[in-house]
């Protein structure tokens, strides 16, 4: 969990360095709360942060194997331990499925990621 922590904290935390402290200071100095503050102005300014931290755990998360293979239950199969499972029985062809369907969902989640990041 740390690992994938990791990876969405560290987005986050670039996109609060980005926008720096000025809105956030200015929105306190109008009367609003800390809490206020946060959701109102600093959410909406991070928003991209946010979903491109989402996004980078998401593919990590998709594409992670040899944890899937350590704490999966019994008769549960991922995308990634069926790839694993067919190449380890040398049946290449019944492999690509599973892994273009990997390559399939990462791309379409950038590509979505980009749409949104365009939008703003």
């Amino acid at each position: 969990m740390v690992r994938y922590l990791a990876v969405a904290y560290n987005s986050v935390e670039s996109g609060f360095e980005r926008i720096g402290t000025n809105f956030t200071e200015a929105s306190r100095m109008l009367g609003n709360s800390v809490t206020q503050s946060f959701f109102r102005v600093d959410i909406k300014l991070i928003r991209g942060a946010i979903f491109g931290g989402f996004i980078l755990a998401f593919i990590d998360i998709l594409k992670e194997l040899p944890l899937t293979l350590i704490l999966r239950p019994f008769n549960f199969e991922t995308l990634a331990t069926n790839a694993f499972n067919y190449a380890t029985n040398e049946m290449i062809q019944k492999a690509a499925v599973p892994s273009i369907l990997i390559i399939l969902i990462s791309a379409l989640s950038i590509y979505v990621f980009h749409y949104v990041l365009e939008r703003e």
